[in-house]
């Protein structure tokens, strides 16, 4: 039976990692700061020994798209370097590693969905860290899933506010009138979706790179526009393009992926993004 060491516990993701492997019953040990620092191998490699997982799931990240371009050594240590011994330790003890990765690896210049084979170029600090990352991962690893994803949200352990729904609810309720960007096109998806989707790469025994996102995709003024539908709120929303937000860094116009070797493997999950936004809803209950 497998061992599951998760990484980043306390995060959106890791939030939803730790419902669904209790719901299934699996055996993994969680863990975050300031018990877990990614940053530092020795303590990884404590952690490990004590452990003895036959699975890392990585959810520990640097997230911050904006302040990433300021703080560069930061992201660039969490989302890429610090990889390079979880690597080395993964290989000699014989351990897949899972990770997460991003649709900014991506130029966003393309008008069709990207697939897991096409050309990355990243346009900003985070996603340049993802994809440093990546390749540690792809260069280095004898064993690895990495599993690129767009716009996530869900709960964490630590403060359910901090997600975009949660960000547009709140702001919906102090402002009559909110500007949102239209020109940006991506697949927001629900966290406890992609949890149970890379559960099922794991089981499924595959390997490699795999894009799993939700199906459909939106701008966010579209995404905003159905969110406050659903919640019978009555916000005023007015298109404005990105760069009325992001003066210092550039964001990919067009990131969205095409979840194409989880089809080809049979095993897609992933929801529509109106269902995924439905899906959080119901988990949240705001009628209570």
């Amino acid at each position: 039976m497998n061992k599951i060491l998760l990484l980043g516990a306390n995060g959106q993701l890791g939030t939803s990692f730790c419902k669904i492997l209790h719901k299934n019953k699996m055996d993994f040990a969680k863990y975050d700061l300031p018990l877990a620092d990614i940053t530092n191998k020795n303590n990884i490699s404590e952690i490990i020994e004590f452990e003895k997982p036959n699975i890392i799931i990585n959810c520990a990240a640097y997230t911050d798209v904006a302040k990433a371009e300021t703080d560069i050594n930061k992201a660039m240590i969490l989302n890429g370097t610090a990889l390079k011994h979880i690597v080395d330790l993964c290989n000699e003890a014989s351990i897949l590693l899972c990770h997460f990765s991003t649709d900014y690896v991506f130029d966003g210049k393309s008008t069709q969905s990207y697939k897991e084979n096409d050309y990355a170029n990243p346009l900003n600090i985070y996603g340049l860290s993802k994809f440093v990352g990546e390749n540690i991962i792809i260069n280095y690893s004898s064993k690895f899933i990495i599993i690129r994803t767009a716009a996530l949200f869900g709960t964490n352990s630590l403060d359910s506010n901090t997600n975009i729904i949660e960000k547009f609810i709140s702001l919906g309720k102090r402002y009559k009138e909110l500007s949102v960007v239209a020109d940006e096109f991506t697949s927001p998806t629900y966290s406890d979706n992609l949890a149970e989707q890379a559960l099922l790469i794991i089981n499924n025994n595959l390997t490699g790179i795999f894009h799993a996102t939700s199906e459909g995709f939106c701008n966010w003024y579209q995404f905003a526009e159905y969110l406050f539908s659903k919640l019978e709120m009555d916000v005023e929303l007015k298109k404005v393009e990105s760069k009325a937000f992001c003066k210092n860094f550039m964001k990919p116009q067009f990131s969205v992926l095409e979840n194409e070797k989880l089809k080809q493997n049979k095993i897609n999950i992933m929801y529509h993004w109106k269902n995924a936004v439905d899906a959080y809803i119901k988990e949240r209950d705001f009628n209570k």
